[in-house]
């Protein structure tokens, strides 16, 4: 099993709002995946809050774009689990 909360290394002449994009992305889907696990009864509730909560903070458009995909989908936690499974094959 790949790690996805190890930290990442950059090439140099990346673009800074590329990298925090990528750490933002990154933070999300542990946060959700941490809170799906913790409240197991009602998973779908607490990603669409966390997500809720996630939107204020982070400034990254394509990380506030994919928070509000998630917030609006029927089955966030498909969702989540999609987004896990396509970061791990990417690692």
């Amino acid at each position: 099993m790949v790690n996805i909360a190890a930290p990442i290394t950059f090439p140099e002449g990346v673009e800074q709002e590329k990298v925090i994009e990528c750490e933002e992305y990154r933070e999300m889907l542990i946060t959700m995946d941490l809170a799906a696990t913790i409240h197991r009864d009602r998973p779908n509730t607490a990603i669409r809050t966390t997500a809720a909560r996630l939107l204020k903070r982070y400034v990254g458009k394509r990380t506030r774009l994919i928070l509000t995909k998630f917030i609006n989908s029927p089955m966030p936690s498909a969702e989540l689990n999609r987004n896990l499974r396509a970061l791990r094959e990417a690692i």
